[in-house]
């Protein structure tokens, strides 16, 4: 059964994510981390940054309530980009091989970024859109983290299909402090193209990713491009667009958006 109890505060899941980074790099597959571990990252570097410290800092800070900006979550959602070649069959087969290296790959025994842990990940469930793997922290057997791994148009719901490649080959990678010698090193979405996918769904999650979300990147001076989320969310999105605006309390800028 799938829990949501994990975010970048927790290394295991962190120390995941980070080798996913590196073996996709390897593999020189292009891709992105969508989904609550996109925002969560997003909010992070921002963090991060603002109070000049590291993530195990800020979910250790009593008097910051980490809960309330980051969402916990057991998946790693992932937007993966493969050549296209002549033979469909040939690709296809291609596809499948690669991913199924890469997943095998992740699967091993490891001393943690901070060095206070062995931590171990299993293949548990082999699959090219939904592998799963269990975890132990040294000897303890803990949760499972689940990953869905998207690698065409289609997969990116009710928005346009050429957002997908656009998405992935407009995203850059994020170096956040996890401890003082230790990073995450995500490659995510741009802050825009994050919001486009939640506010095209707008969902009960959605809705909180994208209230802590914005929250953050204004407490820290930044806006957030309104004409790029138009350009992606109109007018098919007309109505969800208006809905982010209120949420965020920016709907003054466009009352008659209705």
């Amino acid at each position: 059964m799938k829990r949501a109890i994990y975010s970048f505060g927790n290394e295991v899941f962190t120390f995941f994510a980070n080798r996913v980074e590196e073996e996709l790099n390897a593999r020189d597959i292009p891709h992105i981390f969508v989904g609550g571990s996109a925002v969560q990252a997003h909010i992070l570097k921002r963090l991060t940054d603002s109070y000049d410290t590291d993530i195990s800092t800020l979910a250790s800070n009593e008097g910051l309530r980490f809960q309330d900006y980051i969402r916990a979550t057991d998946d790693i959602d992932l937007a993966l980009k493969f050549p296209e070649e002549d033979e469909k069959d040939i690709a296809e087969v291609n596809t499948v091989g690669s991913i199924r290296d890469f997943c095998d790959a992740l699967s091993g025994e490891y001393i943690s970024g901070t060095e206070k842990n062995i931590f171990s990940y299993e293949l548990e469930r082999r699959g090219i859109t939904k592998p799963v793997f269990k975890i132990k922290i040294d000897e303890d057997e803990e949760e499972r983290i689940f990953m869905n791994l998207s690698r065409k148009s289609k997969n990116l719901k009710k928005l346009s299909f050429s957002c997908y490649n656009e998405f992935i080959d407009a995203g850059s990678e994020l170096v956040i402090p996890y401890s003082k010698d230790y990073n995450l090193k995500l490659t995510v979405p741009k802050l825009e193209h994050v919001l486009a996918t939640k506010i095209s769904q707008l969902r009960a999650k959605d809705l909180m990713d994208i209230s802590n979300l914005v929250k953050v990147v204004h407490s820290v001076g930044e806006e957030v491009d309104l004409e790029e989320l138009e350009r992606i969310l109109k007018p098919v999105h007309t109505k969800n667009y208006g809905q982010f605006l209120s949420l965020v309390g920016l709907d003054g800028l466009h009352p008659n958006l209705y």
